[in-house]
């Protein structure tokens, strides 16, 4: 078998190829790779060529609120789905680089759990900004406490490192209790 470029396989004694011009050949070529039968043109019959792409302008984007409780949860996989949330993703039209998200509200933080050994090993690790000022917090003590700084920092950690992913993140609420000051804005729970 031999091989022409941006081509399959051709079979090596095959008359009909050889008789081609260059120009013949790279053109039934192409348009065998364009999906054409024998490098004729293809009949469309009831397609629709007209379809378009709808792209957001990033304006005036609806905005949905949802809640999130932190009960007997797991860490990770809560966080997992409210980072999906504050991004967008579950938004239809989703562009990467729009801030398609919706606001995610998260209470009963002091109840999130971990698996393993994380309850005693985890630390959590900040800067004060003067030299030495590194500061160490197991999250047993971080949990008892200030528990939405764990959640916070789980979820913020899954969202786009840029001036995009802080904006995402103003979108989130954490608070400690069953209690939350956004009953307004009518809040419908997140499924997973």
């Amino acid at each position: 078998m031999r091989y022409l470029r941006n081509s399959g396989p051709l079979p090596a004694g095959n008359p009909a190829r050889a008789r081609l011009g260059s120009a013949q050949r790279k053109h039934n070529i192409f348009a065998l790779h364009a999906g054409h039968e024998d490098g004729r043109t293809r009949e469309y019959r009831n397609v629709n060529l007209n379809q378009t792409t709808t792209i957001p302008s990033g304006k005036d984007i609806p905005r949905k609120w949802f809640v999130l409780d932190a009960s007997g949860q797991t860490l990770g996989r809560l966080a997992t789905r409210a980072a999906s949330a504050l991004a967008g993703k579950n938004n239809p039209l989703y562009t990467p680089y729009i801030d398609m998200g919706d606001h995610v509200i998260v209470i009963n933080a002091e109840k999130i759990h971990v698996t393993g050994m994380k309850a005693s090993q985890k630390l959590y690790r900040r800067y004060t900004g003067f030299p030495g000022g590194l500061r160490e917090e197991s999250f047993t003590k971080l949990l008892a406490r200030r528990p939405e700084k764990i959640v916070e920092e789980a979820i913020k950690g899954m969202l786009p490192k840029s001036k995009l992913g802080r904006q995402m993140a103003t979108k989130l609420k954490v608070y400690k209790g069953a209690d939350h000051p956004h009953h307004a804005q009518q809040p419908t729970s997140l499924n997973a």
